[in-house]
């Protein structure tokens, strides 16, 4: 498990607030004898850095993923909240440090959000009601580098076709955007995300209510399938 992966972990089950002091950005804790600090149960894991949940906005959290920028390495938390998405450095998974916030769309907050990447572009759905598909190019984040406040970013794509949705999932090789349970009935929604700035609807399939998904291109060992 990488370092990123495993602040993952400790911003899912410790940053949405079970618990830990909210005295700013705290440093790395051993796993001994079973426990961090003396206090929180651990086990083969160990607290490497804590953003809490006061440190962006309060609110609950539900949902994080990640990106790292393959221009100078940096390596960011991608962390959704009822009201948005925040974005978090953590090169140094001991100094993690707040870069800013992209605002929900749509006419309310809502406590589902689901983040992934396509190439060097977030995407973003929720349940609030006209949220749809919010695009964010993650290169705009090599402009804040340097520690400083917590800055509010824009969105740069916002794509329609639905109102709201449950999850949305990606397929790298071919770059696609799958869109689950747009509108809370409906099945998939897909997109093609070779040209980011300007995406295209390619299908759906909405005999029955997609949650989630996991999209793979099929190599074997039935060659009949293969592809």
């Amino acid at each position: 498990m990488s370092r990123l992966s495993l602040f993952f972990l400790c911003s899912l089950l410790i940053g949405a607030g079970l618990g830990l002091p909210s005295e700013g950005i705290l440093a790395q804790g051993a796993c001994i004898n079973g426990m961090v600090d003396g206090q929180w149960p651990c086990s083969n894991v160990e607290l490497l850095g804590h953003v809490p949940i006061e440190d962006t906005g309060g609110m609950a959290a539900n949902d994080l993923w990640g990106w790292t920028d393959p221009l100078d390495g940096r390596d960011y938390v991608l962390f959704g909240k009822r009201d948005g998405t925040w974005f978090i450095e953590v090169t140094d998974p001991a100094q993690p440090r707040i870069v800013g916030e992209l605002p929900t769309t749509g006419l309310a907050n809502s406590l589902w959000r689901d983040i992934k990447v396509v190439g060097h572009h977030m995407v973003v759905v929720s349940e609030t009601i006209n949220s749809k598909l919010q695009v964010f190019d993650l290169t705009r984040l090599r402009d804040f580098t340097s520690i400083g406040p917590a800055y509010t970013f824009s969105t740069d794509t916002l794509v329609g076709g639905f109102s709201r949705a449950h999850n949305v999932v990606v397929h790298e090789e071919d770059e696609r955007v799958y869109v689950c349970g747009p509108n809370a009935i409906e099945g998939l929604l897909i997109y093609d995300f070779s040209e980011a700035g300007n995406p295209a609807l390619l299908g759906s399939w909405s005999e029955a209510y997609v949650h989630d998904a996991q999209v793979v291109t099929y190599a074997g060992p039935d060659t009949a399938h293969t592809g």
